[in-house]
Formats: structure tokens, sequence, C-alpha cells
């Protein structure tokens, strides 16, 4: 038998637990797990690089580094001279501002076109083994999105403290990558009515019983909860 959301066992003294509003007894956690790799340092490395988001004119990039950092990516059309593009958090202010949670949209982009990137972390340059990162833009979807209310949450760090600076990743299946950022007080907000198939061709249209997976991601630390989409929306 499933463990109800409120009786979340934590198996260290860091973990995240997930709040959703429409849920507190209908959602069972199936899936709840912590990682933690010992460091003498704080790691600047980006980790769990990921690429979500996609549209005809943009994509998002995610990583995460065990130590507070500014970060960037180098971005170029093929052919093209690179430009830098920075964290949306610091586009918003102005500021160089750093993160354990790293969430940079690339935006202005043609529509089914390649682009290439590196991860720019602490001054450093970080490329997928000995190649530059790849991404390509879906195409333009003409047809009118679906109906579908966004999945909302929040995440707490075990004593009671907001999960600000955190990456949030929706996985559904047959679905594009989703993700997004936690606000300073922990909460979220993921529309699912822009979201596209797996192949960016189309919107996704998610039936009630459809499951899905939620990760909540920071520093070396995660933590996961499945449910079905009729309990979030």
């Amino acid at each position: 038998m499933g463990k109800g959301l409120w009786n979340i066992r934590i198996p260290t003294l860091f973990a995240f637990l997930l709040l959703f509003t429409s849920i507190f007894v209908t959602t069972y956690l199936i899936q709840t797990g912590v990682i933690f790799i010992g460091r003498a340092a704080p790691d600047k490395t980006p980790q769990n690089v990921s690429v979500a988001n996609i549209t005809g004119s943009s994509f998002t990039v995610t990583f995460t580094t065990n130590g507070r950092t500014e970060s960037a990516l180098s971005v170029e059309e093929v052919s093209k001279n690179p430009y830098l593009v920075f964290d949306d958090r610091n586009k918003k202010t102005g500021q160089r501002a750093e993160f354990y949670s790293h969430y940079i949209t690339v935006s202005d982009l043609a529509p089914q076109t390649s682009y290439n990137f590196t991860i720019i972390s602490d001054g450093e340059t970080y490329q997928n083994g000995d190649q530059k990162y790849f991404v390509r833009t879906g195409p333009i979807i003409q047809d009118t999105p679906p109906s579908q209310k966004p999945i909302v949450g929040k995440g707490l760090l075990p004593d009671g403290q907001e999960a600000a600076d955190t990456i949030v990743e929706l996985k559904i299946q047959g679905a594009q990558k989703i993700s997004a950022l936690t606000r300073d007080n922990g909460e979220f907000s993921i529309a699912t009515n822009s979201m596209r198939k797996e192949d960016l061709s189309g919107y996704l249209r998610i039936p009630p019983e459809t499951p899905i997976t939620i990760i909540l991601r920071r520093q070396d630390f995660s933590s996961s909860i499945q449910t079905i989409f009729k309990n979030v929306e």
C-alpha cells in the first residue's frame, strides 16, 4: 500500500517535500529518493544538465551545481558567431547573482533550426564530453492549445523552510521535457496547455488518468513523486 503524501519518511537531513494545492489526500507517494555525494569543497561543475521547454522560437537549459555560481550559455547557430545568454533571474534584475540551480532560456530563435551551446560556470566552459551541446527548435504550431489547467505546487525542506532556487522537472510519457523553477517562497507553476508531444509536432492532450512524475533538484539532492494528472490539475 502506498504512503500518503503527509507520511513521507525523510531518509536524511535534507530532502524535498512536495505539496500540491488539490491533492492533500488522494496523491500517493510512489517513490522518494535523496542523493548525496560528499565533497571536500563546493563543486561548481554543471550536473543534471537538461534541455527542456522546446518551442519554435526558444528552449530552456537547466543544471545544478553544488556551490553557488554565476552561469551563462554560449549559444551559436551553425556558421554564425556565438553570443551569451544569462540565467533568467539575472536577465530580469540586471545583476550577476549566483545560484545552486541554473535556469537559462534562449529565445528569439528560428523554428526548426539547429543550435549548439556550451555552459559557462564560474568562468569555466563545459561541453557535452568532447562536443558542444546540441538542440533543434520545433515547428510553429497553428492548432489551438488544449484547455488544461497548470500543475501548481510548493517545495519545502524538512525544517519547514521554502525550497527556493530549485529546479522542477515534469515527466509524462509521450511528452517533451518540461522544467520550471521555484520562486523564493518555494512555489512553482507548470503550464500544461502549451506542452508539446515528444517529437514537438503538436500540443499534447493529457487524459485524467495519465501517470506523471515530478522531480525537484537542488545541488546533489533530489526528490520525486508520482501521481496521475487528474490529482494535480
